[in-house]
C-alpha cells in the first residue's frame, strides 16, 4: 500500500469520525415490543454485489477501510453510551431528590409506588403487543397511545404477522423526569427503561421468522407517563435514546416555582 492510499484512508477516517460525532448519542434501539409498525411489514432489504476485476490489492484496501471504520464507530458508540448513561444517572439523582420532597404532599409521587406501577404497565403493554390485543393493556395507556397501538397491531393481524416477545424482563427503571404542576392533569413522569427479551416477527402463513432473532437481547427506552386521576398511564415510548432525550426531561415542582435541574 502506497503513501497516497494511506493518506486517503486517514482522510476518510477523519471525515467519518466528524460525521459520526455530529449524530445523537444513541444508546440502543429495537423494533417491536410496543414500538412502531406499519401495514406491509417492517423495512427489509437485501444486498448483492459482484466482483469484476480490481485485483486483490483493491479488495485488501476495501477490507482495511471497513475494518478501520468499524473499529472507530464501535469506540465512538461506546464513549457516547457512557456519556448518555452518565447524564441518566445525574438526572435520576435530581429526580429522586425532588420526589423525596413532594411525596408527602401528594402520594402519587411516592417513588416505590411509581416503580411498582411502571413494572405493572411494562409487562401489560408487552403482553398486549405480542397477543395483538390492546384491550389487555388499555387501562395502562392513554387513549392516544391505545389507539396508536391498536392500529399497529390490527395491521399486523391483517398482514398475518405476530411480533413475538419472549423471556420478557424488566432489568431496571431510572426516573429522570418529574413535572409536578398545580394542575394534576398536567403532571408528567419520564423514566428510562432497561429491559430485555427475545423479540422477533413471525409470519403465520409461512410459519417462519422474517425479522428479529430468537436470542435474548437487552435494550434501553424512555417511557413517558401522564397522570389520570391518581394513577400513571403510559403515553409515549421513545425507542431512540440519546443525550437530547435525557436533557429534555424536566425535574420541576410548582411547590418550588423553579426547575430543580
Amino acid at each position: 500500500m502506497n503513501r497516497r492510499t494511506l493518506q486517503m484512508l486517514f482522510a476518510l477516517f477523519v471525515v467519518v469520525g466528524i460525521v459520526y460525532l455530529m449524530l445523537p448519542e444513541e444508546l440502543l434501539t429495537r423494533a417491536g415490543g410496543g414500538g412502531s409498525y406499519s401495514s406491509g411489514g417492517g423495512s427489509f432489504h437485501s444486498s448483492y454485489s459482484s466482483s469484476s476485476g480490481g485485483g486483490s490489492e483493491a479488495g485488501g484496501v476495501a477490507v482495511l477501510w471497513a475494518f478501520i471504520i468499524t473499529v472507530f464507530v464501535s469506540i465512538t458508540s461506546f464513549i457516547a453510551g457512557l456519556i448518555a448513561k452518565g447524564m441518566i444517572v445525574r438526572k435520576n439523582k435530581r429526580a429522586r431528590a425532588l420526589l423525596e420532597k413532594i411525596d408527602d404532599t401528594d402520594p402519587v409521587w411516592d417513588r416505590e409506588a411509581i416503580r411498582a406501577r411502571i413494572e405493572e404497565i411494562y409487562f401489560a403493554v408487552q403482553d398486549a403487543w405480542t397477543r395483538r390485543n390492546q384491550d389487555i393493556a388499555r387501562e395502562y395507556m392513554s387513549e392516544r397511545l391505545y389507539k396508536k397501538h391498536k392500529a399497529q397491531t390490527d395491521a399486523m393481524i391483517a398482514d398475518g404477522l405476530i411480533n413475538k416477545l419472549q423471556r420478557i424482563n424488566l432489568e431496571d427503571v431510572m426516573i429522570i423526569g418529574v413535572f409536578d404542576s398545580k394542575d394534576d392533569e398536567k403532571d408528567r413522569l419520564k423514566a428510562v427503561i432497561f429491559g430485555g427479551m427475545v423479540d422477533f416477527m413471525w409470519d403465520e402463513k409461512s410459519e417462519t421468522i422474517i425479522n428479529g432473532s430468537t436470542d435474548y437481547s437487552s435494550f434501553i427506552e424512555v417511557w413517558n407517563f401522564v397522570r389520570e386521576g391518581d394513577e400513571w398511564v403510559l403515553d409515549e415510548i421513545e425507542q431512540r435514546v440519546n443525550s437530547q432525550s435525557v436533557k429534555s426531561a424536566k425535574v420541576y415542582s410548582h411547590l418550588f416555582q423553579r426547575p430543580a435541574a
